[in-house]
């Protein structure tokens, strides 16, 4: 074998080996991932981004093809970011909805590709209630607190906050699906031990979820005043 013969044998020998032991995967980059908002998805290869000649990502809801390259003709929903001195590059899934999730995605570099389901989980998904209404409600010296959480996930533990010393009751709740999130209600009865120290005083509620520090607090906009009184609310 020649010596030019031989430096070729050598170049296939590696090539192969490269394309044998070379792994490609892909993981979410956004946590957590929020509804409504942009995720971006990021594939992990072991050469440089520059030296994948087929940047490729498919799947989704319609389980196609999706970006060849960093061209897609879904440019309103979807994006490709990438540094071609990195070994990685990623897929921005625009204005994030629930058709996105619990779909396969696929992402390639030239012949190796990696499929994944997209699985929603509660520590990696947020979405924000659509739609808050809460009502305090008090009458003689029982108040009475009342939550409705709309669309939302993963389901929050909200609890009572009533007070000077801010004492905590944990709120029962009652959840059904609205698709793949939930409707959430809470209640609570909280009996006013002493008309002095219940009078004059402002109750809270706070919601608290797995996947975000971010909680919700809802304010009654008028302390207790005895006797009893409906409240209104406000949502910050």
């Amino acid at each position: 074998m020649g010596q030019s013969q031989l430096i070729v044998s050598i170049c296939i020998y590696m090539c192969v080996i490269q394309f044998v032991t070379s792994k490609v995967s892909w993981s979410l980059s956004s946590l957590p991932a929020i509804f409504g908002n942009d995720i971006t998805l990021t594939c992990e290869i072991e050469i440089k981004s520059k030296d994948c000649s087929v940047r490729q990502w498919s799947g989704g809801p319609d389980g196609k093809a999706i970006m060849y390259n960093g061209i897609t003709s879904k440019s309103y929903k979807y994006q490709e970011k990438v540094d071609l001195q990195s070994t990685n590059f990623s897929f921005i899934i625009k204005s994030f909805m629930e058709t996105d999730v619990n779909v396969n995605y696929t992402c390639s570099c030239d012949f190796k590709s990696f499929k994944k389901k997209l699985s929603l989980e509660e520590k990696l998904f947020h979405y924000p209630p659509i739609e808050t209404n809460v009502s305090f409600v008090y009458d003689q010296d029982l108040l009475k607190v009342m939550l409705d959480l709309k669309k939302v996930y993963p389901v929050p533990r909200c609890g009572f906050y009533f007070g000077k010393d801010f004492e905590s009751k944990t709120m029962a709740v009652h959840f059904h699906h609205n698709g793949l999130v939930f409707n959430a209600k809470y209640t609570i009865e909280y009996r006013i031990r002493n008309h002095e120290e219940g009078c004059g005083k402002r109750p809270t509620v706070k919601c608290i979820f797995i996947s975000t520090d971010k909680p919700i607090t809802i304010n009654g906009n008028a302390t207790i005043i005895c006797p009893g009184k409906m409240y209104a609310n406000s949502v910050c």
